[in-house]
């Protein structure tokens, strides 16, 4: 028993370290996004604020919206408000996506991890919410009544929190998510994937950790974190490079 745990231990960190040395997969020249539409969430700060930047120098050709307003004069950067953990600000979101005349890629980056039990003003923890019911929200109009569900309820009950677990949790419930969406929707109208950008430097995910975890975290991203530019272009190459082979898969290295 003890050997097979070791076994796996060695495994899943051969695995890890594998990842975060694959060759990032850049978008070619001559690729360009000029007069398409996309949604990018949790975009003022680190993934989703570099994916902007590499959306932008594909409109064009080659810490903030004034910052890329001044680079990219000729692309329209609406800013809209979207607090994740309010079902509220989260549907007044989705009803001004509505409005939009087309929409051709939606990358919902927006992610959270906290260290201790924390639940928010709807009364779910806050990674749980924030990284599965209000990304899932997004899509919806309406949101079912889950109050009485048994299993989402246990994610709200301190008992049951596990630090090390509650992250992890809340994103494998985003992958059972899209396997069952990628069944109900065509993949001639929709293209529907999930994508791992790996272990990424300065993305400030863990801002809510306490600074002894911040520091070790610190340490490992600096020797072994992607860089803001290749994490963020795993988003490109899953939402602009790829088409209909992603239909319901996790992009993991640039690869299905």
């Amino acid at each position: 028993m003890t050997s097979k745990s070791s076994d796996l231990g060695f495994g899943d960190g051969y695995h890890f370290f594998r990842s975060q040395l694959a060759k990032p997969v850049l978008p070619p020249n001559g690729i360009s996004v000029t007069g398409q539409t996309a949604i990018l969430t949790g975009s003022n700060t680190g993934l989703g604020f570099a994916c902007a930047k590499w959306l932008l120098e594909l409109n064009a050709g080659e810490a903030d919206a004034t910052e890329l307003h001044k680079k990219h004069e000729g692309a329209q950067i609406d800013i809209w408000q979207l607090g994740m953990l309010s079902y509220k600000s989260v549907q007044n979101f989705a009803a001004k996506c509505r409005t939009l005349e087309g929409l051709d890629m939606a990358i919902l980056n927006a992610g959270v991890i906290e260290q201790s039990f924390q639940l928010s003003p709807q009364g779910h923890e806050k990674m749980f919410q924030v990284n599965y019911l209000s990304t899932v929200l997004i899509y919806f109009t309406k949101f079912p009544n889950r109050g009485s569900d048994p299993f989402l309820s246990t994610f709200d009950d301190k008992a049951n929190f596990n630090t090390s677990e509650q992250y992890p949790t809340s994103k494998i419930l985003a992958h059972f998510w899209i396997l069952k969406l990628a069944e109900k929707v065509k993949k001639e109208y929709v293209i529907v994937n999930l994508v791992d950008p790996g272990l990424v430097k300065g993305t400030e995910i863990n801002r809510a950790v306490n600074h002894i975890i911040k520091m070790i975290f610190d340490i490992v991203m600096w020797g072994l974190g992607r860089t803001m530019r290749n994490g963020s272009s795993t988003y490109i190459d899953a939402a602009v490079l790829r088409d209909e082979e992603t239909h319901g898969s996790y992009l993991m290295d640039w690869k299905i």
